[in-house]
């Protein structure tokens, strides 16, 4: 009587369909959206326009989609307030038009393509100007003194480190720390996939503050030959 046992493919077929699958994924790796130039953070008058702009890469070309704090601007802005725009040469533009002291925060541009997504993040400060001090100190990121008690402070100056607008303190997975050379550090450990986003650094002190916002992505998992699992290392901000 024949065998029904079912033979696995020939070395051959094996490596030909490895090589395959490694080169359709170097393949979605080289057009997966990229920042050539990321956004960056900026000030803004009460009343004055605000502009992010930035350049990316990819095939076929990334929808970009801008948000405010984690929120769609058409969720919390009336569409006269902003606009956004793209002109040859991979550049994406957003416009807040004559911004108000609420319009102060992180802004996020996400960009998505069939091959993958990118995500760079910036603050825009917001000076509430005279009359308006406790409106903009309510906003959080007016260009002024930084209410919150929380944090580093020496000889004046504090700082204060934030993931989509949550405050961070030291613990067994975040260490916070100013090194030898004088720069601020935050490190995270052990990082795992709820660790993507956006993380705000604070420094203020007498004279006013400055914000300034980075992007954390997780890659994936990493095996190691006795099979233990674990997501890619620690990663470290320093500002």
């Amino acid at each position: 009587q024949g065998s029904n046992q079912t033979l696995p493919p020939p070395l051959s077929l094996v490596i030909i369909r490895d090589l395959v699958v490694a080169q359709e994924m170097e393949l979605r790796e080289e057009n997966k959206p990229r920042f050539l130039i990321k956004p960056l953070s900026t000030r803004a008058g009460r009343g004055e326009d605000a502009v992010f702009s930035c350049k990316l890469w990819g095939n076929p070309r990334p929808e970009v989609v801008w948000e405010k704090d984690g929120r769609k601007l058409n969720e919390i802005f009336e569409s006269t307030h902003f606009s956004v725009g793209y002109q040859d040469g991979g550049w994406f533009q957003l416009k807040i038009f004559k911004t108000r002291a609420p319009d102060g925060g992180v802004y996020t541009c996400k960009a998505r393509n069939e091959c993958g997504e990118a995500l760079a993040g910036a603050v825009l400060l917001v000076d509430a100007g005279p009359g308006h001090e406790e409106e903009g100190n309510r906003n959080g990121y007016t260009n002024g003194p930084w209410k919150t008690h929380q944090g580093k402070q020496r000889s004046g100056r504090q700082i204060i480190w934030r993931k989509d607008g949550r405050l961070i303190l030291s613990g067994r997975r975040y260490l916070l720390y100013e090194d030898r050379e004088g720069y601020f550090t935050l490190k995270v450990l052990y990082c795992k996939q709820k660790d993507n986003g956006v993380y705000v650094c604070a420094a203020s002190n007498t004279a006013g503050q400055t914000l300034s916002a980075v992007h954390l992505s997780v890659k994936g998992k990493l095996r190691s030959i006795f099979g233990a699992s674990g997501f890619l290392c620690d990663n470290m901000f320093r500002i």
